[in-house]
């Protein structure tokens, strides 16, 4: 293997050397995240410090030519996903780092060191008045991502963590690889992003559409038909479900 390339956050310019033996695997490890296709950790570095490191799996030949020679490689989005969120004043982990490692003079692996971030969100839901108040303030974080051109095409629960700072709630992304930064959304690109809410229980998402709309003077009705369309909804049930608990929260159903 070649010495890795690293790009380090001059913040964390003292971590310099224990970064660059991250590839050797020389950290402590105090909690795996995910094992499949990529690794997620949280380790700990000098100092006692926690990050949380995410390795790559290896891409295929043809990908290993593609970020050599034309495509910035995941490991590098990441890394400057992040910059770009907080420099539009979103909330994500801070980016630490990223490493690149080359073997016979195409890329190999890629990590991405990034901040931990403590205040791990439960699954968003629907039921007293903190819950809705939560989903609604959800629902004008995505306003403010899509009127600045953030196209989140893996906005699903598990990528967002909230805590409560005054009276609002505030919002962070993570595994953020898959944002796109557009001049502007059309709405079936917002419809789009919606589409991965699936998670959500319709009375949950049913909140979310209808305050989203509200805030960009839409159609609530009409927003969420197309999402429910767009997530290729068959069970019966949940259609059904979805769809009362607009006509609840439009006040049109006693």
């Amino acid at each position: 293997f070649q010495n890795p390339k690293i790009v380090l956050s001059p913040t964390y310019a003292y971590l310099q050397q224990e970064i660059r033996k991250i590839p050797a695997g020389d950290y402590r490890i105090l909690e795996t995240y995910c094992d499949r296709r990529n690794m997620v950790r949280k380790i700990e570095l000098a100092g006692g410090r926690i990050f949380v490191l995410k390795q790559y799996k290896r891409p295929t030949r043809l990908n290993q030519f593609a970020y050599t020679l034309f495509r910035k490689s995941k490991a590098c989005r990441a890394y400057e996903y992040a910059l770009r969120l907080q420099q539009l004043g979103f909330e994500t982990a801070a980016p630490v780092a990223y490493l690149e490692i080359s073997r016979h003079g195409l890329f190999h692996t890629g990590y991405f060191l990034s901040e931990f971030i403590a205040t791990v969100a439960e699954y968003l839901q629907e039921g007293d008045e903190e819950s809705r108040k939560i989903l609604e303030d959800f629902a004008a974080f995505i306003v403010e991502m899509h009127e600045k051109g953030v196209f989140n095409l893996d906005m699903n629960p598990g990528n967002v963590f909230f805590y409560k700072s005054g009276e609002k709630y505030r919002f962070a992304l993570i595994d953020i690889n898959r944002i796109r930064f557009c001049r502007h959304l059309t709405r079936n690109d917002c419809v789009e992003v919606f589409k991965h809410l699936d998670n959500l229980p319709p009375p949950a998402l049913s909140v979310v559409l209808v305050r989203y709309a509200e805030l960009r003077q839409w159609n609530p009705q009409i927003l969420c038909g197309a999402v429910m369309l767009r997530q290729g909804v068959n069970l019966p049930r949940r259609i059904k479900t979805g769809f009362r608990s607009l006509l609840s929260h439009l006040g049109l159903r006693k």
